[in-house]
């Protein structure tokens, strides 16, 4: 019998060694771990006051060698208490007011178009910003999607790896500055990050030279007439946010949440959505 136990002992050992070394974690990069960080961060606040304004530059390709070049600025500020009310107001790229209104019960949106009021009511906060997404450089996405831990505008991407490039000041807040390249865009993100409480200051998302399909209506005339397939071609596009925190509440414990594992880097035990 003892012969045949030693086998058996060394199967398991392996066996288990196998699993332990399958349930280990994957290593996480430190500018990861600070996004993450920041992601929680905003998970954990019940309350937050605060602004973003964006200002964009793009030289779009218009076939033929010719390109035009946009700038274009906008503004949002929020107003959240969690499980209770989330107000945005701002400022289009077109200088026109909207605003949206959601509590868990109901979601409301107004907008000035041609001079009149317009209204309207989407399934939920997720839905009413992503209306507004576009008309507005994105100013009215990033921090409702941290906040609510939503998929439509969430600035930081899983997938894609995060550099620590260091640490700088912005805005006189002394920040870490991750930068993240697509994997599926030529495209750059750079993050400020607060070194004491995690939130942005910061965000400049930069492409170059790309084109995408440009959908038609049936039944209109268009350049696809005499052009096969259509694109839109973006020669570069140059987008900076600044935010404001006029007021946030994160008391001592959910800021100790985010413990460090050395003075400058915080532990996560989650992560934030793809986007």
């Amino acid at each position: 019998m003892p012969e045949m136990r030693l086998p058996f002992l060394l199967c398991t050992a392996l066996l288990s060694s196998v699993s332990l070394a399958h349930a280990q974690p994957e290593p996480v990069s430190p500018g990861q771990q600070v996004l993450r960080a920041c992601a929680n961060t905003y998970k954990s606040l019940r309350e937050f006051k605060g602004g973003a304004a964006v200002i964009s530059q793009s030289r779009i390709g218009m076939g033929k060698g010719g390109a035009t070049t946009l700038l274009q600025s906008a503004d949002a500020e929020f107003d959240f208490a969690r499980d209770t009310r989330f107000h945005i107001s701002g400022h289009d790229t077109t200088h026109q007011l909207f605003e949206i209104n959601s509590t868990p019960q109901k979601t409301i949106t107004t907008w000035q178009l041609n001079g009149k009021t317009r209204e309207d009511t989407p399934e939920d906060i997720e839905m009413a910003v992503a209306g507004f997404t576009g008309v507005a450089s994105n100013a009215p996405t990033t921090i409702p999607a941290l906040l609510s831990e939503s998929g439509w505008g969430s600035p930081f991407v899983v997938r894609d790896e995060a550099t620590l490039k260091g640490r700088e000041m912005f805005g006189g807040n002394d920040c870490f500055v991750v930068t993240q390249s697509s994997k599926v865009l030529p495209e750059t993100t750079t993050f400020w990050i607060d070194t004491r409480s995690f939130l942005l200051r910061g965000m400049r998302q930069e492409q170059s030279d790309w084109s995408f399909p440009i959908d038609v209506p049936k039944g209109k005339k268009t350049p696809a007439d005499t052009v096969p397939n259509p694109q839109a071609h973006i020669l570069f596009s140059n987008e900076m946010h600044v935010f404001s925190i006029d007021k946030t509440l994160p008391s001592e414990e959910e800021l100790a949440a985010t413990a460090k594992l050395n003075p400058n880097l915080p532990r996560i035990e989650d992560q934030p959505k793809e986007n």
